[in-house]
């Protein structure tokens, strides 16, 4: 949608709203081949549509309910939550929840948050099967370029022109997770074989954007080949818990003002995610920094503790400098557990 220099509006678009939901405006319950005992794969979709403020593909108002099994969201368009908004309300304390077994959100644009997803405050999304935010078939990072004429070249798959290339989580977001156990106060693992992949975001957050009222729970899938000049697979501002088969490969995890991730089960892939730290010393250049912990909570029964192997499948991203005195170095760092204190601390590695 382009506002022309004689004011004028060009619709580059099927559907078109003027606030929420270009394609579907969801106050009820909204379902796409969601748990159906049918022998029947939806290939169809929700393609080319654009809202003006929120939700390009789909919007779902607060207190609604959206299930996807399959079928595509995509080339859809709006200011936040190109391919999906889920919507929360303060005054009503109504929020959407969305579950999405399978299919796909691709290709979608966000000229503000959230290019695939855009999850609002209290709000919850839930991953699994074969669920994919992007394109799983991408072989090489996505990239954003600034061309010589001042054109630009997306090699992605969702953008945001903000934060969050693939999603944008303000709220709950639980990736290798089931909608049923949660109507129990308490999450159930279930397996996600897809993942997020291949999406850009031009500030933070190229896979996903976590801020500071979010938590986010992932016990598999994968986060790979998204790009960001800051976090290209995740922003952590918030809450981060992370366990099981997860793999956040070809990307990093990054720390605004160090927050720490936490494992909530045992770390069982053979690489699990490389973290970077917004600082590498102390305020005091002598206490550590706590970049990992184990998960502590009230319900004794999800606490977990942190082990030797836990650690060693976390890497830390190497700290570059530069000065005019000197040439360009490398230090090299791991992290080093605190087993009294269920915790991991930044240590620099020793380089012989």
């Amino acid at each position: 949608v382009t506002t022309n220099s004689d004011q004028t509006t060009t619709y580059n678009c099927s559907n078109y709203a003027q606030q929420n939901g270009g394609g579907i405006y969801n106050a009820g319950s909204l379902y796409i081949n969601y748990k159906t005992t049918a022998n029947i794969t939806y290939t169809g979709g929700i393609y080319y549509n654009a809202a003006a403020t929120n939700g390009g593909g789909i919007y779902n108002a607060p207190g609604s309910l959206c299930g996807i099994g399959s079928g595509s969201i995509s080339y859809n368009y709006a200011q936040n939550g190109g391919g999906v908004y889920l919507a929360y309300d303060n005054e009503e304390n109504l929020y959407s929840i969305m579950e999405m077994l399978g299919g796909n959100i691709s290709a979608n644009y966000a000229s503000s948050d959230g290019g695939g997803i855009y999850l609002d405050t209290s709000t919850c999304l839930f991953l699994s099967g074969q669920a994919v935010i992007g394109d799983s078939s991408a072989k090489l990072a996505a990239s954003v370029t600034t061309n010589s004429d001042q054109t630009t070249t997306y090699n992605c798959s969702n953008y945001a022109q903000k934060n969050g290339g693939g999603i944008y989580s303000a709220g709950s977001l639980c990736i290798g997770y089931n909608l049923t156990a949660n109507s129990n106060s308490s999450i159930e693992s279930s397996n996600l074989t897809g993942g997020i992949y291949y999406n850009a975001a031009a500030t933070s957050g190229g896979g996903i954007y976590i801020n500071t009222n979010s938590t986010v729970w992932m016990n598999s899938g994968t986060i790979c080949y998204n790009y960001s000049t800051t976090g290209e697979g995740v922003y952590l501002a918030g809450s981060l818990a992370l366990g099981g088969s997860i793999a956040i490969t070809q990307n990093d995890v990054y720390l605004n003002d160090n927050t720490p991730i936490y494992v909530c089960a045992q770390l069982t892939a053979n690489t699990t995610a490389t973290i970077t730290p917004s600082t590498y010393t102390s305020s005091d250049n002598n206490s550590s920094i706590t970049l990992v912990k184990g998960l502590s909570s009230e319900d004794e029964n999800s606490n977990y503790t942190l082990t030797e192997d836990d650690v060693k499948k976390i890497a830390v991203t190497p700290q570059s400098s530069t000065s005019e005195s000197t040439s360009p170095s490398t230090t090299n760092y791991t992290l080093n557990l605190d087993s009294d204190n269920n915790q991991a601390t930044l240590t620099e590695q020793n380089s012989d």
